[in-house]
């Protein structure tokens, strides 16, 4: 029987819902590729407001190099229907998952789920798994490279950030933040 624990928040930043197994942790230098699925692999995000944006192809090699940059990890990039060993693994869900807090959908949202054996990254559009890519880089420097086992799920609360919200008059739960 696996038993999970649930915390509220990862420690790290950005802070989202993470569930971890007590199983251990995945060592992100074990890492070797990042395989691109091949259904999304041309996918650009034209919801938002970037004029050109990446398709998942090309923040999948973004991606490799700022591992290299960050982490001194060299990945080759490929495509691949499902994940394999020591891998990170990005596509795009085709299920609405991901909800800005006045319930509109959001491109920018996203799922992954580490592993013993890698990461799969699924993002609501290239975008959302670029966000995907940002957290997961963030979350390997924080922990020195050993990612605990688990899921987590995050999507931004609005569709444009700012750097204040405007408390006085109006009351935002820690939950918000």
């Amino acid at each position: 029987m696996l038993a999970v624990l649930s915390s509220p928040r990862s420690i790290g930043i950005p802070t989202h819902s993470f569930t971890t197994s007590d199983r251990g942790t995945y060592n992100i230098s074990s890492v070797k590729s990042i395989l691109v699925d091949p259904k999304y692999a041309g996918s650009r995000d034209t919801t938002g407001e970037t004029l050109i944006p990446p398709n998942l192809r090309e923040f999948a090699g973004t991606f490799a190099a700022d591992l290299h940059e960050a982490l001194g990890i060299k990945v080759t990039v490929s495509v691949a229907y499902t994940p394999q060993p020591d891998s990170i693994f990005l596509s795009i869900d085709d299920r609405p998952l991901y909800k800005y807090a006045s319930g509109e959908a959001s491109a920018e949202g996203y799922t992954f789920e580490v592993t013993n054996s890698g990461v799969a990254v699924h993002g609501a559009s290239s975008l959302g798994v670029w966000w995907a890519t940002r957290s997961l880089l963030q979350q390997s420097i924080i922990s020195q490279g050993a990612i605990p086992l688990g899921r987590a799920i995050d999507v931004p609360g609005w569709k444009t950030r700012g750097m204040m919200l405007d408390a006085g008059r109006h009351y935002y739960p820690p939950e918000v933040c």
